[in-house]
């Protein structure tokens, strides 16, 4: 966490802090494009785990009449109270549990999840399972274990040196996981304008 912070930190002295983390961590519009816009329609309630800065925020707020924005580093939120209006609630993961249930008709999650072990994502599944409506849909971004010994491996160490941690599944392990808490796979692709090769999108259902 510390070092995303930093990262961070160092976008704060710029002009325009949302396009420093793009530049460094990719534009966020073809995931979006690709992955979320299929399954939003305007009004809906989302919300969004590691909202970062909020370049997949703003994104969301077009389509959005509340955000549940979550992050766990002071700096973000404190960034994101700043930047977003009223229909953006800005939330640590501890608080979570505050959101009504049944209340979410979307969820979404990039450039997050790819450093969280099985516990952690397990953690966030057990709670939507409450919060999000059946049929609710929520978007996982995640490092594919089938890659690791190519180019994801390499483009990590020359793109964006020993920042972070990867943590490597397949598409059955994610199945296996959300299953367990009332979701259902419905398709697991590869972003077609990759940021770095190896990443897969996973788009759940929830039951």
């Amino acid at each position: 966490m510390l070092d995303y912070d930093n990262t961070y930190k160092k976008a704060l002295a710029t002009k325009d802090p949302i396009a420093f983390i793009n530049n460094r961590w990719g534009d966020p519009k073809p995931y979006f494009d690709q992955f979320v816009k299929p399954y939003i329609k305007d009004g809906y309630t989302s919300i969004e785990i590691g909202s970062g800065f909020g370049r997949y925020t703003q994104l969301l707020q077009r389509h959005s009449k509340l955000i549940y924005a979550i992050d766990a580093s002071d700096v973000c939120r404190s960034f994101l109270k700043k930047v977003f209006n009223t229909e953006i609630k800005v939330l640590p993961p501890g608080q979570v549990g505050a959101i009504p249930d049944q209340s979410l008709d979307i969820g979404i999650t990039f450039s997050t999840m790819l450093h969280f072990n099985q516990y952690e994502i397990g953690w966030y599944m057990k709670r939507l399972e409450k919060k999000m409506h059946s049929g609710a849909k929520f978007v996982l971004h995640y490092a594919d274990l089938n890659a690791a010994s190519g180019s994801l491996k390499s483009n990590v160490s020359n793109r964006f040196g020993d920042v972070g941690r990867y943590n490597f599944y397949v598409p059955a392990m994610i199945k296996a996981i959300s299953s367990e808490f009332g979701f259902r796979t419905l398709t697991v692709e590869e972003p077609k304008k990759p940021i770095v090769r190896g990443h897969m999108v996973a788009i759940l259902s929830r039951r």
